[in-house]
């Protein structure tokens, strides 16, 4: 009852019974439904006034096609036309949509469309011809959750993997470049990914992956460390989107990092070149903007480290060293001073 007056606000128990009306109407059609993926192209809906054209605009996820009756009253076409958007999306939204639409089905004479209602509004008479406020009732009744009067998703950052090749459903335009999550067996670079698992996902929610950072670069040169970079807790590395994948899919999203050396290893150095040392240590997180909300940081903070250690061996050749190279979730203690002996 607390989710029906949620969605529905001050409905009587003649109201409960329309909303339940409402649920049993589009059982009943479902039978009958049929579905259309036009893709990237048009497609032609026929309707009985002749036909018309559907077209998936960026942003649309499904649609329903009215039409006028002879008798003049407004009626819809059996088909669903469903766009590439809806198969980037999880089952539980990809559900909620299919009811919105159903929705429509019912009473195409409505052209109320309030998206993710929250608490309270609209009011009880728009509501009962919105189709949004069906299909998020029943998603919040069918996962035994309470409404989200916030409206905001929040993301779970986690899942660190270190090996292996990157999940295909990663679409990064840096992942091709990977060669393989872990050490990279021909370079000083160490390879991650994570994983962002979305809880609330709605269709004007924008992500965006926020890292910060500590490095040092320490190089031992005739017997003494010099140091050739350090950056302090805090420092922004967040230059490019080239590493994230945020098209949300199955309620997820993705960012990589491959920090180290970006050199050949091994490779020949010269002799005055005894060794080396690369220490980062990074914070991950998740921004979320709504609509036209502002962006918000709406993920835990994920903590995770790359050491990338090297000498110089005596055929001049640089190699990594058996201990002190890795990536892996957690921090590390850098700082400014220069490594032990």
């Amino acid at each position: 009852m607390t989710k029906i007056q949620c969605y529905f606000p001050n409905a009587a128990r003649a109201d409960i019974e329309k909303i339940k009306g409402m649920f049993d109407s589009i059982q009943q059609l479902i039978p009958s439904s049929r579905y259309v993926c036009p893709g990237k192209k048009t497609a032609v809906a026929q309707t009985p006034p002749g036909p018309r054209v559907v077209e998936c605009e960026k942003g649309d996820v499904a649609q329903t096609v009215p039409f006028y009756a002879p008798d003049g009253s407004i009626k819809a076409t059996k088909e669903t036309y469903i766009c590439p958007l809806f198969f980037e999306q999880g089952p539980v939204y990809q559900a909620t949509s299919m009811i919105h639409e159903w929705v429509h089905r019912v009473i195409p004479d409505s052209e109320t469309d309030k998206y993710d209602p929250k608490c309270g509004d609209p009011n009880l008479a728009t509501a009962l011809i919105n189709p949004d406020s069906y299909a998020l009732l029943a998603r919040d009744l069918a996962e035994g959750r309470a409404a989200n009067s916030a409206g905001q998703p929040s993301v779970s950052i986690g899942n660190f993997r270190n090996a292996g090749a990157v999940t295909a459903e990663n679409r990064c335009v840096s992942c091709p470049q990977i060669p393989t999550l872990g050490l990279d067996p021909t370079s000083g670079v160490n390879f991650m990914e994570l994983r962002g698992d979305i809880t609330g996902h709605r269709p004007d929610a924008l992500y965006d992956f926020k890292r910060t950072k500590e490095v040092a670069i320490w190089m031992r040169v005739s017997g003494a460390w010099q140091n050739v970079k350090y950056e302090p807790p805090g420092t922004l590395d967040d230059a490019s989107a080239d590493d994230e994948d945020v098209a949300v899919k199955n309620d997820r999203i993705y960012s990589v990092d491959g920090p180290g050396l970006h050199q050949p290893i091994p490779s020949p150095a010269p002799p005055e070149i005894e060794g080396g040392l690369y220490k980062g240590s990074f914070t991950e997180s998740v921004n979320v903007k709504v609509g036209q909300g502002p962006w918000t940081q709406s993920s835990n903070l994920f903590a995770w480290h790359s050491l990338f250690t090297f000498e110089r061996g005596n055929d001049g050749i640089v190699r990594r060293t058996p201990k002190n190279n890795e990536i892996e979730p957690g921090p590390i203690t850098i700082g400014p001073d220069p490594p032990g002996p």
